[in-house]
């Protein structure tokens, strides 16, 4: 009898132990396992013989540089020494190319010659070197050092067009610079021109009075760092949020080749940027993708994935998602079975499209945003008059409408029929109006950020939910490509298992948060989980596997202890071990996962982490 009772009083102490145990998640929410039925795949890289009219399987496609104007992708390529002009390709959505011509337009001339330095080298680009082409106020500029058949890049020239196609002619003589031209414009509409450095550990800036001049007696230069290993080249400036990024190839002028590298500031000054402590994006060890030279940087088709573009070890072309969190730049280089660019949920190529109607006196879309959203406008006005902006469009008493003055653009909101006016931002340019202008609006929660072709010129909390986007005041044939996406779970972004999960992708729709609150610690990004809430992620698996779950977070937190589910199951409990260092990176789970998408959500009280390292075990 004594040892009856002594049992049924272990399975009483037992039970109650249990119950404390699964008490700290028994009010979170079931987690519930995301399914997408709608993704398409490629593989990298592209083949050279997918893109028609190319310079030959040696050659390749080299350099590629990607200028997205008014909704399509054009995307400019490099010339073989005894090359003339440029050849460019176009695109609705990355995956297929069709080739537009050479840009310089040769003709009788010819694409090749035997020459060297010949008279009109210049005119016809000749040897062209990691072209760039940058839109601005109705002209297109192309920047690009020659090897007029020498084998050997000679200074930089600049051309210009009205057209993006060409034909474009030189507005310089060779500037005598370094090679691996690019230009950067602030958004206080201040540009620059950076270069190769001709000497370890620098690159060189030099500001610009114009798109067609170059200050080259302002050179400066930003130290990447002194230890005399490095050469920098092939450039490329990108600001996002609050950094500055500067990409580079790095090489030590051996047989190693290059690597993609960066660093970061947050302020647009020589001194003050940072290489990334981590290895760099894209390595020479890899077994993957390598020997990348020269890469760009741009927005995908769905308005809300970065992207970017570059060449092989056997000049194939690679595209590849980018990631920014802070300090931190991920790459997701994968071979196989990468996602397709996903389409924004609305797009109308003008005026004319049949997604649009008139509602109120004003062109509307017939499609309604969530309450967060991305949207993009293109157009150009009429009479020194700009169309008025609409989104967040709910009826005629409730709206938000965006209008561009001369030198200023100005963001009302009319509530209730009542209007007030919620932020200005300066233009500092004189715009022509009739040239085609773009405006992208970025709102997520109770903050809407405005960029004016391309640069930031408003920030400001507001309260108000989604709606339709459109036109007012303007001329209807001046319209040109416009779109949103709404920010939901359907078209969150899908991170890949072979690289790090942000803490601030998660699924907006199969997550619960008191309130999205991010941190800034170190220079990256940190989101706070309070009691009961959880956040999913849609990861992507290329193989089965054991993989390990390394997560990055604030030790000095209060949290003692996560919940991780995967794929809807019920909540592990995982204790987080002590540990010494402030911010901490420790494997906290293992886990099995087939090939495809899988869920994991995660849940926790006063905790905060800035990313998931997945990585699979051998």
């Amino acid at each position: 009898m004594k040892i009856i009772k002594v049992r049924n009083i272990l399975l009483y102490i037992i039970t109650i132990i249990m119950l404390l145990l699964v008490s700290g998640c028994s009010k979170l929410q079931k987690p519930t396992k995301v399914v997408r039925n709608d993704i398409e795949r490629y593989n990298n890289p592209f083949s050279i013989s997918s893109f028609t009219n190319n310079w030959g399987d040696e050659f390749g496609i080299q350099a590629p540089y990607i200028l997205r104007y008014n909704g399509v992708y054009y995307m400019y390529i490099a010339t073989p020494n005894n090359g003339l002009g440029v050849k460019l390709y176009k695109s609705d959505n990355l995956m297929d190319w069709t080739y537009v011509g050479n840009v310089f337009n040769p003709g009788s001339k010819g694409e090749t010659t035997d020459e060297i330095n010949r008279s009109d080298s210049e005119d016809l680009a000749h040897g062209a070197i990691a072209p760039e082409v940058r839109y601005f106020n109705g002209y297109f500029y192309l920047y690009t050092s020659l090897t007029k058949g020498t084998g050997k890049p000679v200074g930089n020239l600049i051309y210009r067009s009205t057209g993006v196609s060409g034909t474009y002619s030189d507005q310089t003589t060779n500037l005598g610079l370094n090679k691996d031209g690019t230009v950067f414009i602030d958004d206080d509409e201040k540009m620059y021109f950076l270069t190769a450095g001709d000497k370890p550990g620098v690159i060189y800036l030099y500001t610009m009075s114009n798109l067609a001049k170059i200050n080259t007696d302002k050179k400066k230069e930003i130290v990447i760092d002194n230890s005399n290993t490095y050469y920098y080249q092939a450039p490329y400036m990108i600001k996002k949020g609050e950094y500055y990024y500067l990409f580079y190839s790095q090489t030590k002028n051996d047989d190693s080749g290059y690597e993609l590298n960066y660093s970061y500031s947050k302020e647009l000054d020589v001194t003050k940027f940072v290489k990334n402590e981590n290895e760099p994006l894209l390595t020479n060890n890899a077994s993957a993708i390598k020997g990348s030279y020269q890469t760009s940087i741009f927005l995908g088709p769905d308005l809300l994935t970065y992207y970017t573009v570059y060449s092989d070890e056997n000049n194939r072309l690679v595209l590849s998602q980018l990631k920014f969190d802070g300090k931190l730049v991920y790459l997701d280089a994968r071979l196989s079975d990468n996602i397709k660019p996903q389409t924004p949920d609305f797009y109308a190529k003008d005026q004319m499209s049949e997604f649009y109607e008139q509602v109120d006196g004003r062109l509307l879309s017939k499609l309604v945003t969530s309450s967060d959203y991305v949207a993009e406008f293109n157009f150009s006005g009429v009479n020194s008059i700009y169309p008025n902006l609409y989104v967040s469009y709910q009826d005629k008493d409730n709206y938000l409408k965006i209008e561009i003055a001369s030198k200023k653009i100005t963001l009302t909101q009319v509530k209730n029929g009542t209007s007030s006016v919620v932020a200005e931002g300066t233009i500092n340019y004189t715009f022509s109006v009739i040239r085609n202008h773009t405006v992208f609006v970025e709102k997520r929660g109770n903050k809407i950020d405005i960029y004016f072709n391309d640069m930031h010129k408003i920030s400001a909390d507001i309260k108000t939910s989604g709606g339709r986007i459109g036109y007012g005041t303007g001329n209807p044939e001046r319209i040109a490509y416009t779109a949103f996406t709404s920010i939901t779970s359907s078209n969150a972004l899908i991170n890949y298992a072979d690289g790090s999960i942000l803490a601030r992708s998660y699924l907006p729709n199969n997550s619960k948060l008191t309130e999205s609150l991010i941190k800034n610690i170190d220079d990256a990004y940190y989101l706070v989980l309070k009691e009961n809430d959880y956040v999913s992620y849609l990861v992507d698996f290329v193989n089965d596997g054991t993989y390990v779950l390394i997560f990055t977070y604030n030790n000095t937190a209060k949290a003692n202890k996560i919940y991780l589910s995967i794929d809807g199951k019920d909540y592990q409990t995982i204790k987080l071990p002590k540990e010494k260092d402030a911010i901490v990176s420790i494997k906290l789970s293992e886990q099995h996962f087939t090939k495809g998408l899988h869920t994991i959500t995660i849940a926790a009280d006063e905790f905060e982490f800035s990313s998931i390292k997945i990585v699979e075990k051998k």
